[in-house]
């Protein structure tokens, strides 16, 4: 299934992070570069802390980032990703936080970790509302958490230099 969920800073398409139907079905509906990759929402730093190779200080540092954030990351050699993923593609991946970026209303209605964009065409304009979404994806089978948002900028995207927390921005809003 794909959902629809307003985040903290527009809507998203989401799904599972093990559903290949509908990982691909997500590329379709965007029309979305197969060679750029999905962000993955985890639940929360400690799934954070525990699928990644980010250690305690750069954990540490992202939860009391002030902004919305999109960190780059590989993961531990014992998590095993998805077979459908393109390694290439994904050997870093861009980790969201959901406690960061997800209402607190949603977390029980979906399971972590999963795979997030946001809900725009490619190369168009950020999605605020619900209803927006509907217009857009109309007869299509998205799950839409009904809200409207405040357009702010989108999140900053970077990596960790090394071990440090020094940060290397790959998108800068804030």
């Amino acid at each position: 299934m794909i959902f629809a969920i307003p985040t903290d800073t527009c809507f998203w398409l989401g799904c599972s992070f093990y559903d290949e139907k509908w990982y691909l079905e997500i590329y379709k509906l965007k029309n979305r570069d197969k060679n750029k990759q999905l962000s993955v929402v985890v639940k929360d730093f400690k799934e954070l802390e525990d699928i990644s190779n980010l250690n305690i200080s750069q954990i540490n540092f992202l939860k009391k980032y002030p902004y919305p954030f999109t960190v780059l990351a590989s993961v531990k050699e014992n998590f095993i990703l998805p077979v459908f993923l393109n390694k290439n593609i994904y050997s870093k991946i861009a980790f969201r936080v959901w406690e960061k970026c997800i209402s607190k209303d949603i977390l029980e209605k979906i399971d972590f970790p999963i795979f997030l964009t946001s809900a725009n065409i490619s190369w168009e304009t950020e999605i605020y509302s619900s209803q927006e979404i509907d217009k857009i994806f109309k007869n299509k089978k998205i799950i839409v958490f009904p809200k409207n948002i405040n357009k702010i900028p989108t999140s900053n995207i970077f990596e960790f230099i090394w071990e440090t927390t020094e940060i290397q921005f790959y998108r800068k809003n804030y």
